[in-house]
């Protein structure tokens, strides 16, 4: 006869507790992917390795130390570190005090960076201002870091951080490619190896952003940086096909820094629109406005942190439908008026009678067809059109006493757009509506 649970507390709650664990074990797993890594090894002027070497890697923007030591063989690791500028510190007894900086991790980065000592006195110290290597001998996948500089030097139309993606090697934009594509479901806007959209992961912060889960609400102003693997994926980075895409979130430091901007455009200041009648094309109006803000600093100076920032884009447009900008798609084509233009002049009088009734069968006059007429000037001219986007992030992190680190972070995404695809030979009944909001 088997047993009932153990007295505590009741079967539902262990078992969303449970559930709890196995999801963040498996958020944590994308979360040590996207986290950083310096190692290398530690020897004196000979070449002998040397044990016991107290190795100190000091992050100067939020003041947070990881320590650790080498081992028998001389090797050292911080696995885990976020991405940032850090100061590598060796020290022994009765060796020189080796100090590096700066050195550069990037996310899913491994750095390697061995140290020689010399026999000195105590106190001498030598700085070494050499940055990291540029190769990543540990790596064996392809994989490209679009770094925080790129992102603010570039210009970015649309305000889309992933679309610099497109500027490294293997990586193409599918935005008018696919052969399917519709605008309520999203996708990253990249193709990697030449895989559709949808064929990669995206991961915020070491959260699956996916389109099967939502799209990131992160816009450029809160990204520190993103790097793409793709080609040979190794095993830590699972259910994807083609590669996967790492974002990392910008956080706060021991310093209040921020940023701030505005772009504008009116029609007042455009060329006139060729399609609409009237001095200057005052027909169409068109307002643009982008404007985005990003501020952090400290809460707590070397403990906690706060990095918040809003983005968004309002613009209010006027789409042209041109089906009767001419009257020749209401009669026949060229070919037909030719063919018509000959029965007209047969000498036999079946002909022209024949030729008489095709012109007037491939004519739609307003008298014969007053509706498909009606439609289709409807579907003609000057139609309003706007567009909304808005994202915020904010993220709070805090270092605990055990010299680990915890951070939170919410974002907010909201797009509105009316009017979608109108324009050419498309009139407001084949356009879209679309609202999204997306949560993180």
């Amino acid at each position: 006869m088997g047993e009932g649970p153990p007295d505590g507390l009741p079967m539902n709650v262990r078992s969303l507790l449970c559930g709890v664990l196995a999801l963040a074990s498996g958020v944590s797993g994308w979360a040590r992917a996207a986290d950083g890594g310096i190692g290398g090894t530690v020897a004196d002027s000979l070449g002998t390795a040397l044990p016991a070497v107290r190795v100190f890697a000091t992050r100067p923007e939020t003041g947070m130390v990881w320590r650790t030591a080498s081992d028998t063989r001389g090797e050292y690791a911080f696995p885990l570190l976020p991405s940032g500028d850090y100061e590598i510190e060796f020290l022994l007894d009765g060796f020189t005090i080796v100090t590096r900086r700066p050195v550069h991790v990037g996310v899913g980065q491994r750095v390697r960076i061995d140290a020689r000592l010399t026999a000195a006195p105590a106190g001498r110290e030598l700085l070494l201002t050499e940055g990291a290597p540029l190769v990543e001998s540990s790596r064996t996948h392809a994989a490209e870091t679009v770094p925080r500089l790129r992102i603010e030097s570039l210009p970015l139309d649309g305000r889309m951080v992933l679309d610099l993606g497109a500027l490294t090697p293997g990586v193409s934009r599918t935005r008018g490619l696919d052969a399917f594509e519709l605008p309520w479901t999203p996708d990253s806007g990249l193709s990697l190896t030449g895989g559709s959209g949808r064929a990669h992961r995206v991961a915020v912060d070491g959260l699956d952003t996916d389109p099967a889960s939502g799209s990131a609400a992160i816009g450029p102003e809160a990204v520190e940086e993103f790097r793409i693997h793709r080609a040979g994926l190794p095993a830590e980075f699972g259910r994807a096909r083609t590669g996967v895409i790492q974002v990392v979130s910008r956080s706060g430091g021991n310093d209040w820094h921020g940023s701030a901007f505005a772009f504008g455009r009116h029609e007042a200041l455009d060329a006139a629109n060729p399609f609409v009648s009237g001095p200057g094309g005052d027909g169409a109006p068109f307002r643009r406005v982008q404007s985005g803000i990003g501020l952090g600093g400290p809460i707590a100076r070397d403990r906690s942190f706060v990095f918040a920032s809003y983005g968004g884009r309002s613009e209010r447009r006027s789409e042209v439908a041109t089906f009767l900008e001419g009257e020749g798609i209401l009669g026949p084509t060229a070919s037909q008026a030719e063919l018509l233009t000959a029965m007209d002049a047969a000498p036999a009088a079946e002909l022209r009678s024949l030729g008489a009734a095709l012109s007037a069968e491939l004519t739609t006059s307003k008298a014969a067809h007053p509706a498909t007429v009606a439609l289709l000037g409807g579907e003609s001219g000057v139609f309003p059109a706007r567009t909304g986007e808005h994202r915020a992030s904010l993220r709070l992190d805090h270092r605990t006493p055990a010299a680990g680190r915890v951070f939170l972070r919410l974002g907010f995404g909201d797009a509105d757009h009316r009017g979608l695809a109108i324009g050419g030979l498309t009139g407001p009944s084949g356009g879209v509506d679309l609202r999204r909001r997306d949560v993180s």
